[in-house]
């Protein structure tokens, strides 16, 4: 473990660094060096919290947001040194700060969802799990993790469910009209793409929406007689419901 007078000596040097810099060189070579300045500090926060050392991740992490304010990275890690600390209401202001930033930020809603769950609220879970697999996060995982706990709470609030299912197919039709623009007229596959997500929604039982697919489907490939049974099948499972 470093010593007080080496970090203090640490500290002083970057912080000339960063004056000297300001005081001789252009506004792009400064923030240049501030970001790097930031990422050591960031780094050396992640060493401390891998060493068991939270207090001393949390202030390699507070320096380095004094330098980068606008890392929603940086906020998401500092909520995670918080909860180490048993610092509930300090981790989800930071993670809510990550998520301002940096709205398609996965790993925030994440944590504020394990976050809710762990205290019990299990509704204000289900909220981020939604802006979760609605933020299409890069890691497959924590996508796969949202729609099961979605799935799940779904079947203890009626309400949440029909929120997923609706933010889905809203996704879905989005989706569909990027990739129309993209066909222009070719309708058939148009078409094609429409039943392939309509399965996807009955799958998840959203007869409802999947039914809005098919019919999208049918107005674009009247021949195909695949469709006409695929709508049957699907207006039948709805009277079930």
């Amino acid at each position: 473990m470093a010593q007080p007078k080496t970090k203090h000596l640490f500290f002083i040097t970057q912080l000339l660094v960063i004056n000297l810099c300001i005081a001789i060189a252009g506004p792009a070579f400064c923030e240049s060096l501030l970001k790097e300045n930031a990422l050591e500090y960031r780094q050396r926060g992640y060493q401390a919290q891998k060493a068991g050392m939270p207090q001393e991740a949390l202030s390699f992490y507070q320096k380095a947001l004094q330098i980068d304010p606008a890392s929603c990275v940086i906020y998401n890690d500092l909520g995670v040194v918080f909860e180490t600390l048993g610092q509930s209401d300090n981790a989800e202001e930071a993670y809510l700060r990550a998520a301002a930033i940096a709205p398609s930020y996965g790993k925030a809603y994440y944590n504020l969802a394990l976050l809710y769950e762990s205290r019990g609220n299990l509704e204000k879970a289900a909220e981020y799990w939604l802006k979760l697999a609605s933020a299409a996060p890069e890691e497959e995982s924590m996508s796969r993790k949202a729609q099961d706990r979605l799935s799940e709470l779904g079947e203890i609030f009626p309400e949440i469910r029909e929120k997923y299912l609706r933010a889905e197919a809203a996704g879905l039709d989005k989706e569909a009209a990027q990739f129309k623009d993209k066909l222009d007229s070719d309708n058939k596959a148009l078409a094609q793409f429409y039943i392939e997500k309509a399965g996807i929604l009955a799958k998840k039982r959203n007869y409802p929406q999947a039914l809005h697919m098919y019919l999208n489907a049918k107005q674009l490939d009247p021949q195909n007689d695949q469709i006409d049974t695929l709508i049957e099948t699907t207006r039948r499972k709805i009277l079930l419901l």
